[in-house]
């Protein structure tokens, strides 16, 4: 729950960030191109009105109609209500994946001529539109492009840095080779696997942290898209002459949380959720065929944002992690903010410490290894006849720095090797 958490609340406050940036950078203001009869019409937005008109009073009506908001409403509950059938469930589980999986073939093949679509769009786009449209769609790449760096090299180590105080370089330096396969491929699936090979060998996070928080995070936690997608809908405002309020504000960041949850892991998946937004605002969609002619220049750091969120959040909860169990618990971890509660006798090593809170609890006896260069805040109790603390290895150089430093109940006797 707590990571599923993380993701949500870090998507928003991306979608709020890309908002931000847009609101200061105002691309599409001032150009009258895309602007038509339609567009030139102010539209009030009633928040609350329009989420109820996300609830599907009738699937198929909403399938022939192309409402694409309430088919995914829709399938959210499917997907609850298949959860909770559980083995019932399974067969028409197994259908939807595999219908996943040709549409996503079918994705493949289209992307696989896009460069051509993309070049024809671009040589348009480049013909019939003015010179001020041309500043203002650079405009858009520039504050998508920005927005998306300093997520990357500010917002994800800092948060690394204030809730695991792990050093954000560190973090940073790990995670790097992911973030340029996911630029470079523009697709997070493709990246899954590296992403879980660093998780492992770098961060040292356990399997059963990595393998659930990464595969959960490459579906339904995507910063960079939620970056992108409130930008989007800054730009859209301003080039058909909509008011940005509160209210749209707010809607710009709901539609960002909402829409990057159910974008898809591929390339040009960008593309489709772009025209998802513009169509639940109520816009006109002619802004799409400009989105889809730059979108290879913006969706490179897209990805590379949806990881860096990704590994983020897995190793933050792996270091904010706690492990209670009844009996004896002997537990090796590369990790902070551990908490280990053994009814029996307790036996950890801390490969990495550093400035971390370590709470130690047992009925019995307790064996702690530390590094050689200890830095950490402890509390440790025992209920057996001996604690032993051992620092360091075989003719290594020891620093320690305990502070904070509770060991026993006064009662329980203290050895401390070096």
């Amino acid at each position: 729950i707590r990571v599923v958490v993380y993701y949500r609340v870090g998507s928003a406050l991306a979608a709020a960030f890309g908002i931000g940036a847009a609101m200061i950078s105002q691309p599409g203001q001032g150009v009258t191109d895309l602007l038509g009869s339609e567009a030139a019409k102010p539209v009030e937005y009633n928040f609350l009105d329009n989420m109820v008109a996300w609830i599907p009073t009738n699937v198929f009506e909403s399938l022939t109609n192309a409402n694409t908001l309430q088919i995914i409403i829709f399938a959210l509950f499917a997907g609850v209500a298949l959860l909770a059938l559980g083995e019932r469930g399974k067969h028409l589980t197994q259908v939807v994946d595999e219908a996943a999986d040709v549409m996503l073939k079918l994705t493949d093949y289209v992307m696989m001529y896009s460069p051509i679509g993309i070049f024809a769009l671009i040589a348009k786009m480049v013909t019939t539109l003015s010179g001020k449209m041309l500043v203002q769609v650079a405009k858009f790449i520039l504050t998508d492009v920005t927005a998306c760096l300093l997520c990357i090299i500010i917002m994800l180590p800092l948060a690394v840095q204030l809730l695991s105080r792990e050093s954000a370089w560190r973090f940073f330096k790990n995670i790097m080779p992911a973030l340029i396969v996911a630029a470079s491929t523009t697709s997070s699936a493709a990246t899954l696997p590296l992403e879980l090979k660093i998780a492992k060998q770098d961060l040292g996070v356990p399997e059963n942290i990595y393998g659930f928080t990464l595969p959960l995070g490459n579906t339904c936690n995507m910063n960079g898209m939620a970056i992108g997608l409130g930008i989007i809908g800054v730009f859209a405002s301003n080039l058909y002459g909509y008011p940005i309020t509160l209210t749209s504000i707010i809607q710009f960041t709901f539609l960002g949380l909402v829409l990057s949850v159910g974008c898809a892991g591929v390339k040009g998946a960008g593309i489709v959720m772009s025209s998802v937004l513009l169509n639940t605002l109520g816009m006109p969609l002619t802004l799409v065929p400009i989105i889809a002619a730059v979108f290879p220049l913006i969706d490179p750091l897209h990805t590379a944002a949806n990881i860096g969120g990704d590994l983020d959040g897995e190793n933050l909860h792996a270091r904010i992690s706690s492990v209670t169990v009844g009996g004896d618990l002997s537990l090796r971890v590369k990790s902070s903010g551990v908490k280990a509660m053994a009814g029996g006798d307790l036996d950890i090593r801390l490969d990495e410490l550093s400035s971390e809170v370590v709470e130690l609890s047992a009925g019995g006896d307790v064996d702690l290894r530390l590094p050689a260069q200890a830095h950490a805040r402890m509390h440790i109790t025992s209920g057996g006849r001996d604690i032993l603390m051992r620092v360091g290895g075989w003719n290594e150089r020891v620093e320690m720095f305990v502070f904070d430093f509770t060991l026993g109940d006064g009662t329980t006797p203290i050895q401390i090797t070096a």
